[in-house]
């Protein structure tokens, strides 16, 4: 929107959520239990949002956050407590079944870089967050991975489009990733290859052991 502006609101983050090996749920237990594994997990990432954030179902086992009102620098921490409370108990399924599940997380804030409002919709947005869940999933799942513009993309916003992001993504997309309990944080230079390799920040944190 042309009439956005900085001071005007903060960020709108969207915040991809999928469940980990969810279908072993359906193969093991049927797909009642599956739905009930849906429902208590949306009444579990509820206690960790604020009541400005809307929670949806995405199709499947993923859900949408959309925090808004929110400050992007934040995000890895709210992140940290989605994995937190994903992991953090057994589900309680039907015929006394417990499963226990983690979760992989893929986000990125509208609008996307500050001194670019309108090279990315909002639209285009949710696929950078939907590439991110999907690079959470393949570096091992049960963490969150958001895509924010790089230095580059800061410093040349006319470069930025969705059509150059999704070829250039180690050049403009800067990647930060979390996992575990949060114990440190510092930066890690890799180099630029394929979307495994994208220069990244990492929040170092412990891993909770699932049934997995």
């Amino acid at each position: 929107d042309s009439d956005f502006k900085k001071d005007e609101q903060r960020d709108l983050v969207f915040i991809m959520v999928d469940v980990d090996f969810f279908k072993r749920v359906n193969d093991d237990y049927g797909h009642a239990a599956g739905d009930e594994l849906l429902r208590k997990i949306a009444q579990r990432l509820s206690t960790v949002m604020r009541k400005s954030d809307l929670l949806v179902r995405w199709g499947g086992e993923e859900f949408l956050i959309m925090s808004r009102a929110a400050d992007r620098s934040g995000t890895p921490v709210f992140c940290s407590r989605i994995l937190d409370v994903m992991a953090s108990a057994p589900f309680d399924l039907l015929g006394g079944v417990k499963v226990r599940k983690t979760c992989s997380i893929g986000w990125s804030p509208y609008p996307w870089c500050e001194s670019a409002y309108e090279a990315i919709c909002a639209e285009e947005v949710i696929e950078l967050a939907d590439t991110a869940l999907y690079l959470a999933k393949s570096l091992g799942r049960n963490q969150s991975v958001g895509f924010l513009p790089s230095d580059d993309a800061i410093r040349s916003p006319e470069r930025i489009s969705i059509e150059t992001l999704r070829e250039q993504r180690s050049n403009l997309i800067r990647v930060i990733r979390t996992a575990g309990t949060i114990t440190t944080t510092h930066t890690v230079n890799v180099p630029k290859g394929n979307a495994s390799d994208f220069p990244e920040e990492f929040l170092v944190r412990g891993k909770i052991k699932t049934e997995d």
